[in-house]
């Protein structure tokens, strides 16, 4: 008799069958779990089944949940180590990311990952000359905390996901701002929305703002909606008290308006709206300097006094090892005098020395450099997140998850080159596609 041919299964019906044999493992691991065996082997086989189906069912989920993750400061024990929810959602996002991204003609995006592999191999060298496990994790922590979210910026453009990626972060923040402002009126002290901390919050909030100002076009949102999340981002940044945030954004504010044609009444009203919102921001943190740390009254351990004590600690560790420096994450040693420098250029001596600043404002530059060139309608936005970001680690820390995830799916997204002419749904992502036009 002969047989009848098999006709392939559709892309819904792929889909089903997927969905059903990963939920099994799932359930067939969790069961293990409950019955008291192999607790952490059951976790990681249930966390990686769910991953998987989602790659392969639904990876633009995973990928928005990788940009909207930044607020996730929750950590969760793996292993002999903790690690944040916002590093585990950029991991999973990036492996998700590296299905579409980059391609050949990726030329900005190629640039600034040979650039962040100039910085890496002497990272390598400081690890080899101070050798800690703190120091090997931190390396492996920065492999992740640079190309992984620029990779997930970009495959956000390829999948065309990017008008919902920013609608889903400006809701999780204006959540987050509403929560700052309910525990700053319920407190009277800076807030910490659902547990993160208040300089996190408020550059996160900083972003917000930043993507309604640079590419409003891209939220969709009537005029009211977008002026009432704005004004709510902003009384949520004044809550958190962040200095730093607050006086970046200043410094973004003004790039912006520069940038602005100041000929237009569109432009003049920009203008006028930008100076308005950054004079608020400079006298709230002159009056929250005075009074936390210039007063007669002021504690001796306020963030003024504790800054420069720990900054004149770590550039004494710089200056006994100004090549390599102390070695990362040196302050986490036992017996250490310090704790992290909040300041980029203090911090990165104390930890790499002079080859690692010198690597690593190279690698800013190049970063510059790219974002400046691409012809994205994201090109704005991009230059405001990066100006934010990088002038508010000259006062606070800036290797951290979550917040620099944040920034740079932001610029990775304006430095990708989108497909042209056709969207990369999971059905139409094949090998001719990742190829560049011809």
């Amino acid at each position: 008799m002969p047989s009848l041919p098999m006709r392939p299964l559709s892309r819904p019906h792929r889909n089903l069958v997927l969905w059903a044999v990963i939920a099994a493992v799932a359930l067939a691991s969790l069961a293990g779990v409950a019955a008291g065996g192999g607790d952490l082997m059951a976790l990681v086989v249930a966390g990686g089944a769910l991953f998987i189906a989602a790659a392969f069912a639904a990876p633009q989920v995973v990928l928005v949940l990788a940009l909207v993750g930044a607020v996730a400061v929750g950590r969760v024990a793996f292993i002999d180590v903790t690690v944040s929810w916002a590093d585990l959602l950029m991991v999973l996002g990036t492996a998700v990311a590296l299905r579409v991204a980059p391609r050949r003609n990726d030329v900005l995006i190629l640039r600034v990952l040979v650039a962040f592999a100039a910085y890496f191999a002497v990272l390598a060298m400081v690890v080899a000359a101070n050798y800690s496990t703190a120091a090997s994790l931190e390396l492996l922590h920065r492999l992740m905390l640079v190309p992984g979210p620029l990779l997930v910026g970009v495959a956000i453009v390829r999948y065309q996901r990017v008008e919902t990626a920013l609608r889903c972060l400006l809701v999780v923040l204006v959540v987050v701002a509403m929560s700052a402002v309910v525990f700053y009126a319920s407190t009277r002290a800076p807030a910490y929305p659902f547990g993160i901390h208040k300089n996190a919050a408020g550059l996160l909030l900083a972003f917000g703002l930043v993507v309604t100002l640079g590419a409003p076009h891209r939220l969709g949102l009537r005029p009211s909606m977008l002026l009432a999340s704005r004004v709510v981002l902003f009384f949520g940044l004044i809550a958190t008290q962040s200095r730093g945030a607050a006086l970046a954004l200043v410094l973004a504010l003004v790039v912006r308006a520069l940038a602005a044609p100041s000929t237009s009444r569109g432009g003049r009203r920009l203008g006028v709206g930008i100076g308005l919102v950054s004079l608020v921001l400079v006298v709230a943190v002159a009056v929250s300097v005075s009074q936390q740390d210039l007063a007669p009254d002021a504690s001796p351990d306020n963030a003024l006094s504790s800054r420069t004590e720990t900054f004149g600690v770590a550039l004494g560790y710089w200056s006994e090892e100004p090549v390599f420096g102390a070695g990362l994450r040196y302050f986490l040693e036992p017996g250490a005098e310090t704790g992290v420098a909040h300041n980029l250029v203090v911090n990165e001596l104390a930890e790499s020395g002079t080859a690692g600043l010198v690597t690593l404002v190279a690698l800013l530059w190049v970063l510059w450099r790219a974002i400046r060139t691409s012809r994205s309608d994201l090109a704005p936005m991009a230059v405001m997140v990066f100006v934010v970001e990088v002038s508010a680690s000259m006062l606070d820390v800036f290797w951290v998850a979550g917040r620099i995830g944040c920034a740079l799916v932001l610029v990775g997204m304006a430095l990708a080159e989108p497909v042209r002419g056709r969207s990369l749904s999971p059905a139409r992502v094949t090998d001719r596609a990742l190829l560049p036009p011809r």
